[in-house]
């Protein structure tokens, strides 16, 4: 018999199985105790009101906000085709994702990132750490303060390096 939405599944120890989650969908998780331990975390995070995915669009309208943010990271367009372009930075979404290496199939933890320029509707994304720590940079250097704080968009470029090692990875340049 299925628990009922309040129970606690045994597979994923002290979780109570949301209404809207099959209990039979966790429970197959038992024989692997890390899928278990990664659906009791990831119910965590929705609980606790972490989604994991962090985003700038502020506003009143709920809605509004909602599909600027689905169009932004749905329609984006690959950062590597616009590199050295410039794009006016409203807004931007970071999101986590895993990648698997090249050589050994592993899956790496990294982020996506979906940079925004309402003034021409665009929106471009790239899977980088280093991207975030742009972000993280120009936000520091800014006085913290996120876009809907900046007085206008800013102009910025995207540029490609290359380690040491010869590893290619995107970096977010101010243009002044």
């Amino acid at each position: 018999m299925a628990p009922k939405a309040t129970e606690t599944v045994d597979a994923v120890t002290d979780v109570t199985t949301p209404a809207d989650v099959n209990a039979a969908e966790v429970v197959a998780y038992d024989g692997d105790n890390s899928a278990a331990t990664n659906v009791k975390a990831e119910i965590a995070e929705f609980r606790s009101g972490d989604a994991g995915i962090m985003s700038t669009f502020t506003g009143d309208d709920f809605f509004a906000i909602a599909k600027a943010q689905l169009a932004a990271t749905s329609d984006s367009l690959p950062i590597a085709d616009h590199l050295k372009e410039t794009i006016l930075l409203d807004n931007f979404v970071i999101q986590p994702v895993e990648i698997p290496d090249e050589k050994t199939g592993e899956l790496h933890q990294s982020a996506r990132v979906t940079l925004v320029d309402s003034t021409n509707g665009k929106s471009y994304h790239g899977t980088s750490m280093a991207l975030v720590n742009s972000l993280k940079q120009i936000v520091a250097a800014l006085g913290n303060r996120l876009p809907a704080e900046w007085p206008e968009p800013l102009p910025v470029k995207i540029v490609e390096e290359r380690t040491r090692a010869n590893y290619r990875f995107f970096k977010i340049v101010v243009v002044l």
